[in-house]
């Protein structure tokens, strides 16, 4: 293909894309000059299905969860503070 000038490229843009889709590359030319050229894009790959748990799966999820959420009383703790903060390493 010669190319078609900007003007006609922006008047016939969707005529233009239908020959990009049937394969053909289109270059657009201002004043004479290549300044852009339309391809056909690249096929994409397709997303990464999602996961789906089995109802096994779905209820060990839940009940670790669970659990996980559970509120927890910290144990005390195991040594004197004063001895801690004692100058003389007590």
């Amino acid at each position: 293909m010669d190319g078609v000038t900007l003007r006609e490229a922006s008047e016939t843009l969707p005529e233009l894309v239908a020959r990009v889709e049937q394969g053909e590359d289109v270059v657009i030319l201002r004043d004479g000059v290549p300044v852009a050229r339309l391809v056909r894009e690249a096929p994409q790959p397709a997303a990464p299905a999602k996961r789906v748990l089995t109802p096994e799966q779905r209820k060990a999820l839940d009940e670790s969860i669970a659990w996980a959420m559970q509120p927890r009383q910290l144990a005390p703790w195991a040594f004197d503070r004063d001895a801690l903060y004692d100058d003389r390493g007590g």
